[in-house]
């Protein structure tokens, strides 16, 4: 056996260098993140069906329907897609809530769950669960919470309260609390003060009760070209069939059309379009009683490139037939047209 001597120095040193290196690799460990806290990708999060994730993403595709805001992270039709139905309409939004998240890097928190087609959805309730630099400077900050002056002990004042007081506040005075904090057992056991209400007007009424069912009218609809090549999209009945994940597209041209007949004459008074990134940059709708004689109701000029929302309010008019005269489109692409609404009376 060999022996190699050592000073006390030497090995306080040695022992010092152990404690680093032990402490060193706990530290790691500590800082490891959990798989809980992960930020995935939507190819990793949708396969976490019931599970809840963080997901990091590029928004490719957004658009607003009546039922919310969605966001979708790639063309595949089971891809992953996030639904928002929180409320924004407090939020100073200079534009529709899908335009401004568009082409933008979001991060998501929530449960994946399955659509009604039975693809994966996060729902967004609440809009402190979706992280986006586009986003955030509207969103309402937290006040700035100020530490309380310390309370300075309160004499008992005369005359002398009742013994069971008297004696709370000989232990608010050396607890340092202010006589307003004490509680007498017959103050607890008081029914609380119903809280103010703030004045409110009358709700709006919601728009979503004008929406006509074009399916259940039995409506024909016809487009001058149509296009199949890409996930999702569909014949022309996709856009009223009220799947906003589905849409309709058209040849890459100008001058295309969609006409829908409803069957028998309706009041209109007003309609709602969302567009893919290929949208028109000009357009017509149009109503006709007989299909030969044809009313222009609304227009749309020099339209940017979507993901967008039109919307058109117009007074009520009598038609059977609905006309998208498409002139000019706003991108290399053709036409594509995720839903079409339209308000009225049956």
């Amino acid at each position: 056996m060999l022996y190699f001597p050592t000073s006390p120095m030497i090995r306080a040193v040695t022992r010092l260098i152990t404690l680093l290196w032990l402490a060193g690799s706990l530290g790691a460990q500590e800082q490891r993140p959990s798989a809980i806290g992960k930020v995935l990708t939507w190819q990793k999060a949708k396969a976490r069906m019931g599970k809840q994730v963080t997901v990091e993403s590029l928004v490719t595709t957004a658009f607003t329907t009546r039922e919310g805001t969605f966001l979708r992270f790639s063309a595949d039709p089971a891809g992953l897609v996030v639904q928002i139905v929180a409320d924004t309409s407090a939020l100073p939004l200079p534009r529709p809530l899908h335009v401004v998240l568009a082409a933008q890097t979001v991060r998501v928190q929530g449960k994946v769950t399955a659509s009604d087609s039975g693809h994966p959805l996060i729902v967004l309730d609440d809009l402190q669960n979706l992280e986006c630099k586009a986003l955030a400077i509207f969103l309402p900050r937290p006040a700035a919470v100020t530490a309380p002056e310390p309370a300075k002990p309160v004499k008992p004042a005369k005359p002398v309260p009742p013994p069971q007081v008297a004696e709370l506040m000989k232990v608010a005075a050396v607890a340092e609390l202010p006589i307003a904090d004490i509680v007498t057992v017959e103050e607890a056991a008081a029914p609380p003060e119903p809280a103010p209400v703030a004045e409110t007007g009358a709700p709006a009424p919601e728009r979503d009760a004008r929406v006509l069912d074009l399916i259940a009218l039995g409506a024909d609809i016809n487009a001058t070209s149509k296009q199949v090549a890409w996930a999702g999209e569909g014949p022309e009945v996709a856009i009223i069939d009220g799947n906003p994940a589905t849409r309709w597209s058209s040849e890459y041209a100008d001058n295309q059309s969609v006409t829908i007949d409803m069957k028998r004459a309706v009041t209109v008074e007003g309609a709602s379009l969302s567009w893919e990134v290929a949208s028109p940059k000009n357009y017509d709708l149009k109503v006709s009683l007989d299909g030969l004689r044809w009313d222009v109701v609304s227009t749309w000029t020099d339209a940017t490139r979507g993901p967008r929302l039109d919307q058109a309010d117009f007074p009520p008019t009598e038609a059977r037939y609905i006309r998208l005269h498409l002139k000019e489109r706003a991108t290399e692409y053709g036409f594509s047209l995720y839903e079409l609404e339209l308000y009225g009376q049956d």
